[in-house]
């Protein structure tokens, strides 16, 4: 019997889209694969791959752009050119459509709307990955609210109705969508391969935490920095981010820290992603998020959360239920009592050299289970199961 062919559509930069990659590796060793998306990205042999040119993003576009949005308020037929207007996605359902796929793979909400007039005319199966719950991912900014949010939600009210199976990245994200569109969306989680790595010991005279990311304002790691003003001086926090997705913030950041903390504060050159679990591996504490302005991360189980358990570090949180899930299932870290960063303080300066031991051991075994080869498992049945 022919293998499946199988579209994996993705507006994103491929080479550094973690979760897509993953995808891509599980999905080749059994089906034919082609995948759409952007940026220079040296596929494998056995993938076919075609890097979409975007639209230019001038000032006529934005301008055209904002005026369908508004006028999308009053009649939602405008929000249908306020998505086409992207040349890059007509060109994508132009390729799909000439591709005679059996099944479009569609990573977040922007692939939904193409995958969805693809099944239209020449119905290929189709599996939308959600990742997280795209109305609320900028929830916090009064743009997004007044013009994005229901621009997704119109999309995700006429599209998702034809998808065949969904997934996200977390099962309490799923519920999400399940009690506002009706749809049921099982979890795959964003677990890196699984890397054996030796697990690092803790030192009572200096304790190093960890957060690794986009240098990006709506993640406010400046709470981040000023859990230093209040910890003991046996902590250290190392910062690994990417400056370029928001040099004035990043610079910011360096500010702040050399006001409260500058000899316990340390920004670290980023490394590929692929590097970063061996980078991180000899530090003892990972701390994912701090203050969290909105659902979709309150919810979230992100790549940064599952690097820290696969690096055999111990995980500390601020209350997120399903991080904390996680966290209290494996018996690998603790959670504030809330998302102050004196709250986040007082939880780490009670922890002892044993403790932050024992957590970093039970990450080694949780790294056992919590891994891609085990998550993409559950994406190569549904591919099998979607006839």
């Amino acid at each position: 019997m022919e293998n499946k062919k199988i579209c994996i559509l993705s507006f994103s930069l491929i080479a550094i889209d973690r979760r897509v990659l993953r995808e891509i590796k599980a999905a080749s060793d059994q089906f034919a694969i082609t995948v759409i998306g952007y940026g220079n990205w040296q596929p494998p042999d056995y993938v076919n791959y075609i890097d979409l040119k975007k639209n230019k993003r001038n000032f006529l576009f934005l301008l055209r752009y904002g005026f369908f949005l508004i006028l999308g308020l009053f009649h939602r037929s405008f929000y249908e050119h306020a998505y086409w207007i992207k040349k890059e996605y007509c060109s994508a359902l132009r390729l799909i459509l000439e591709g005679d796929f059996d099944i479009i793979h569609a990573n977040d909400w922007d692939s939904l709307p193409v995958a969805a007039k693809a099944k239209k005319n020449n119905s290929p199966k189709i599996l939308f990955d959600a990742h997280e719950y795209s109305p609320e991912q900028e929830a916090n900014n009064l743009f997004w609210r007044l013009l994005i949010k229901p621009f997704r939600i119109y999309l995700l009210e006429k599209y998702l109705p034809q998808t065949d199976k969904m997934v996200t990245v977390s099962d309490k994200i799923g519920h999400l969508y399940k009690q506002k569109f009706n749809k049921s969306a099982p979890s795959i989680y964003n677990a890196p391969e699984y890397v054996d790595i030796n697990l690092t010991e803790p030192r009572n005279s200096a304790i190093h935490l960890i957060h690794h990311g986009q240098a990006i304002p709506g993640r406010f790691l400046e709470q981040i920095i000023q859990v230093m003003r209040y910890t003991d001086d046996r902590f250290f926090l190392n910062l690994m981010l990417v400056p370029s997705a928001n040099p004035n913030y990043f610079s910011k950041l360096q500010r702040i820290a050399n006001r409260i903390s500058p000899n316990r504060v340390i920004f670290l050159e980023p490394v590929p992603p692929s590097e970063i679990v061996q980078r991180i591996n000899k530090f003892d504490i990972g701390i994912p998020f701090l203050k969290v302005p909105q659902i979709n991360i309150y919810y979230a189980l992100p790549n940064k959360f599952f690097d820290f358990i696969m690096a055999r570090l111990a995980v500390v949180i601020p209350p997120l239920p399903a991080m904390a899930e996680i966290i209290n299932q494996y018996e690998m870290g603790k959670v504030s009592k809330t998302q102050s960063p004196k709250s986040m303080a007082l939880l780490l300066n009670s922890l002892t050299i044993k403790e932050i031991r024992r957590y970093k051991r039970n990450s080694s075994k949780a790294a056992k289970t919590l891994n891609a080869k085990n998550e993409m498992k559950k994406l190569e049945r549904i591919y099998l199961n979607l006839n």
